[in-house]
């Protein structure tokens, strides 16, 4: 089998307690982090100093960059663990938005556990947060952040580091919330 990452919980506004399963698909946060069948065929594409993909399609968890927004799969199957995301260009509708990539912190190269791993994903991802999306996580109520974080077997197999932060909306966007703060790129509804 292929080495996975684990998706994290989001963050709650009430600190750092974790949602559940069925709360975070009312919300349709996690509805992106599905695993994106590894088909052939041309992934996605990206343009020098562009961030982002230019075109759309599957692309590894371990290839994710800030500015890479992810579509909104369905919400038939969600695992624990993904591979694979459908990355789009920001200006197609989406919900969520590679945000950050944070290097998980030891003190020596073995893996410090899960519960270490989350932990310091939640600060990192809260302590990045501000600085991409221009405004403080707590000072709002239309975004919500999650991740996506190491797990042993990617941590051995495959020199697995990093925490993929990913800012997530419950409203839809065609564009980025990098520097958006209070303004965010929102679909028009056709109302």
């Amino acid at each position: 089998g292929r080495d996975r990452r684990r998706r994290g919980r989001p963050s709650h506004r009430s600190g750092y307690c974790r949602l559940s399963l069925m709360k975070w698909l009312t919300m349709g946060l996690v509805a992106a982090l599905l695993t994106a069948a590894c088909s052939g065929g041309d992934g996605p594409m990206r343009e020098a100093g562009q961030p982002g993909v230019v075109r759309s399609g599957s692309i590894s968890v371990f290839e994710l960059m800030v500015g890479d927004c992810l579509a909104d799969p369905s919400e038939a199957s969600i695992p624990s663990e993904v591979d694979a995301l459908d990355a789009v260009p920001c200006s197609q509708p989406h919900r969520l938005e590679v945000f950050a990539v944070v290097a998980v912190e030891t003190g020596d190269d073995l893996y410090p556990g899960e519960s270490a791993v989350t932990a310091q994903a939640d600060a990192g991802c809260l302590g990045e947060f501000p600085g991409y999306t221009g405004v403080e996580y707590f000072a709002q109520s239309a975004l919500y952040f999650t991740y996506i974080y190491p797990t042993l077997d990617s941590w051995s197999a495959n020199d697995d580091r990093d925490i993929v932060c990913v800012v997530g909306s419950a409203q839809t966007l065609n564009g980025s919330v990098k520097g958006a703060g209070g303004a965010l790129p929102l679909v028009d509804s056709g109302s």
